[in-house]
């Protein structure tokens, strides 16, 4: 019985081969074809291989690799073509073209296909983010895919399968690349409340608005893969809302934010990524790991596209790390002679070869291109099946100058500052720093921001002239997002107080005018009005506080007031109060100063401080009078004396 066991095991191990154990897994590297440095600790080969499958079929491979090691002064970024609604697609060298000149303070060593993408549209599978700005913030909803982002630090990359985005837009103002604001706005074709912004954009029916002012915008960019980005230059101020497919518009009741739309800058509104992506500037899709933490994972573990898909030969795409963090891009090819294409563990063997520890698998086929910038000019150093245009790319670059820095200590009004600034394949004149586009007069590379804005949105901005074989040139190299909303919470709001009262006779209206000013730090205040005789009238904003008019007036009348305030902390309608002070002021038409009130209002206690200064202001007046008579007198009295001597 035993023997007839073993023998059925035996055939079904024959029949059902394991495609994970097999130890038929191999590569043999051939002859090297092309070898060389694109920078220093950036090098790339292309080189002859055999690779044999786990079932024992052998292929002879095309292999091409860049590996950047991981003290080289290299960025690892994601690029797509982007056009005025849309991801245009592209192969590699217009890729890598169009990169350096949207970013002309970075040079691409190398770049190869990205993420598996739509061929009739070049939509993008998954997320796309790029120098922050999320172009698509959401991956296929199937399991198999997930996005890596590139940290750029030790952290290397951070895998994600549901992202986040923040809970609102933002817009930001930039002036030559330099973000000088950033605001939350109210949202898109809302009517904005008092303070607030809007966006009007795609609109069918146009709204009309008033107390707002509005400004168009001329679309440059006007994207929208689950979420909106748009970018543009102001146009001009207009009296309605311009919507169509060269406009967008932007509606105001902040008088800080018009000023800035006057000067007419450069406008982009997109949702910011959040959640494990918060500051992540570079984030592309994958479709599967076939190799993770050292160990090349079964055909049904790796799944990609299907099993079949994992299991079948294709040129193909890869990236990875080593475990000392060096960066390695991977073509196998494919489809042409002497070029069997791989299978994905046959890929993660490659990767494991060349010491990668984590490698990641992108769209592969005619998809597979990988280029380099020899001797200034983008050539393939692998060999492309097909010259396909591609949705999005991973790339090398290096800064022309190397800037580091970090942000730390964040709280709801401050956070540090640290940076450093070398030379790259520039030479360093001098920088510049920039909180929100005002230059500071500070040397020190490590700052410390305090007093801020509570809740606001912060960019810190660094500006460099270099060199470059004795041109000069300047960019700026970091606009440095600080976010310090997320820390709202730890501060605790306070109500409106030390209210003051300043009331002054107006013959012009027969009456008086109350100026009441407070201190309201956190802008809680939503409303005020003046009580008095039983009537409670509103109190109109002014410049400075809030300002009552009182036309005609009883004369010598006794006037005696309280104030009610309303304000919002942290509910969603406001909360009354009532001053416990009582303001006396009497009404009277002849000459005379104005009368001052004032209330101070503590945690526990109110005091009322009343003040007149017309019975000050007579004695003044007689002393003035009787001074001159007393002076003469004097001088009448000492001459009677010597004549009488």
């Amino acid at each position: 019985m035993k023997k007839l066991l073993l023998i059925i095991a035996l055939l079904i191990t024959g029949i059902v081969p394991l495609s994970v154990k097999g130890s038929s897994l191999s590569f043999t590297k051939g002859t090297v074809n092309e070898s060389g440095t694109l920078l220093d600790g950036v090098t790339y080969e292309s080189f002859s291989a055999e690779t044999t499958t786990d079932f024992g079929t052998l292929g002879k491979q095309n292999i091409s690799y860049v590996k950047a090691l991981s003290g080289s002064n290299t960025k690892i970024v994601t690029w797509a073509m982007t056009y005025t609604n849309k991801i245009n697609g592209g192969n590699l060298i217009a890729i890598a073209e169009d990169y350096e000149y949207n970013n002309p303070e970075y040079e691409v060593l190398a770049a190869m296909n990205g993420d598996y993408y739509n061929m009739t549209d070049f939509t993008p599978v998954n997320a796309h983010v790029q120098n922050g700005i999320t172009i698509k913030s959401q991956n296929f909803n199937l399991d198999r895919y997930f996005s890596v982002g590139f940290t750029n630090d030790d952290d290397l990359y951070i895998t994600n399968k549901t992202n986040e985005v923040e809970s609102y837009y933002s817009l930001t103002i930039l002036d030559d690349n330099r973000v000088i604001k950033e605001i939350e706005i109210q949202g898109f074709n809302q009517i904005p409340q008092e303070g607030n912004t809007s966006v009007y954009y795609n609109l069918i029916n146009i709204p009309q608005l008033v107390d707002t002012d509005i400004f168009s915008v001329r679309i440059s960019k006007a994207l929208n893969y689950g979420t909106y980005y748009l970018r543009g230059f102001v146009n001009e101020q207009v009296d309605s809302i311009v919507s169509d497919e060269q406009y967008f518009s932007i509606a105001t009741k902040s008088d800080e934010i018009s000023e800035y739309l006057l000067n007419g800058y450069e406008i982009r509104v997109q949702k910011y990524m959040s959640g494990v992506y918060t500051g992540i500037e570079s984030v592309i899709g994958v479709g599967s790991q076939p190799l993770e933490n050292g160990v090349i994972k079964a055909f049904e573990d790796i799944n990609d596209q299907s099993v079949s898909f994992a299991e079948t030969r294709h040129p193909r795409s890869s990236f990875g790390f080593t475990e000392d963090g060096d960066f390695v891009l991977l073509t196998i090819d494919g489809r042409q002679v002497d070029m069997a294409g791989a299978n994905l563990r046959e890929e993660a063997k490659v990767m494991e070869s060349l010491g990668v520890n984590n490698a990641f698998n992108l769209d592969g086929g005619g998809s597979t291109q990988l280029v380099i910038k020899d001797s200034g000019e983008f050539v393939y150093l692998n060999s492309p099946s097909e010259n396909r245009r591609v949705a999005n790319a991973v790339l090398i670059v290096a800064p022309k100058v190397v800037v580091d820095c970090e942000v730390s200590n964040l709280n709801y009004n401050s956070f540090d500052f640290y940076y450093s600034i070398n030379d790259g394949i520039g030479e360093v004149i001098e920088t510049r720093v920039y909180l929100d586009g005002q230059l500071l007069n500070n040397t020190n590379t490590s700052i410390n921001f305090t007093d801020l804005e509570l809740g606001e949105i912060y960019t810190v901005s660094l500006e460099v002239d270099y060199t470059i074989n004795e041109n000069v040139y300047t960019n700026v190299f970091v606009n440095k997002r600080v976010n310090l909303k997320p820390f709202e919470s730890e501060y605790e709001k306070k109500s409106p107080s030390n209210f003051s009262l300043q009331i002054t006779r107006n013959d012009s209206i027969n009456g008086f005018e109350v100026f009441v000013t407070y201190d309201d730090p956190d802008k809680t205040l939503t409303k005020m009005y003046l009580m008095y005789d039983g009537e409670k009238e509103i109190i109109s904003k002014s410049i400075g506080g809030y300002l009552y008019q009182m036309y005609n007036a009883e004369e010598g009348k006794n006037y005696s007031f309280k104030i009610e305030y309303f304000y919002r902390i942290d509910t969603i309608n406001p909360v009354s109060e009532v001053t416990s002070a009582t303001y006396f002021y009497k009404y009277e038409t002849e000459e005379e100063p104005p009368i001052t009130t004032e209330i101070t209002t503590t945690s526990s206690e109110t005091y009322t401080t009343i003040t007149n200064d017309s019975n000050d202001r007579s004695a003044l007046d007689a002393i003035a009078v009787l001074t001159p008579i007393f002076l003469i007198g004097l001088v009448g009295l000492i001459y009677i004396v010597r004549r009488k001597k």
